[in-house]
C-alpha cells in the first residue's frame, strides 16, 4: 500500500510503503482466512477516514494538521493502471518498466 499524495518520486520508496501482508504458497487461502487477516487493517482505516490522525507538525503544516485517509481500489488493465497513477507509457523509454 503506498500514499498517492506523496511526489511520485517519492511514492515508490520502500520506506514510504506498507506491506499489507504476504499470502504464502502453495494452495490459495479461503475467504475467511484473508477476511480475518484483513480485518485490522480495515479497522484502522475507518478509524482514519472519521476521526482521522493528527500530525503535530508536517513540512507545509508547521502547526500541524488533521488528516484522513482512504483505499482506492484499482482493477485495470496496465494501460489504465499506468494513465492513473501518472506513469510512463509501456512505449516509453523514461520510467522504469512496470513487468520487471
Amino acid at each position: 500500500m503506498v500514499c498517492m499524495n506523496l511526489p511520485k518520486h517519492l511514492c515508490y520508496c520502500i520506506k514510504n510503503v506498507y506491506l499489507v501482508g504476504i499470502i504464502p504458497r502453495p494452495s490459495e487461502p479461503k475467504l475467511h482466512h484473508i477476511n480475518h487477516l484483513l480485518c485490522p487493517l480495515v479497522d484502522k482505516l475507518l478509524q482514519l477516514w472519521y476521526a482521522g490522525a493528527y500530525y503535530t507538525k508536517t513540512a507545509e503544516h508547521p502547526f500541524g494538521c488533521l488528516i484522513h485517509c482512504a483505499m482506492v481500489i484499482l482493477i485495470c488493465d496496465t494501460q489504465a493502471l499506468k494513465k492513473t497513477l501518472g506513469l510512463p507509457a509501456i512505449t516509453s523509454l523514461e520510467g522504469f518498466c512496470s513487468f520487471c
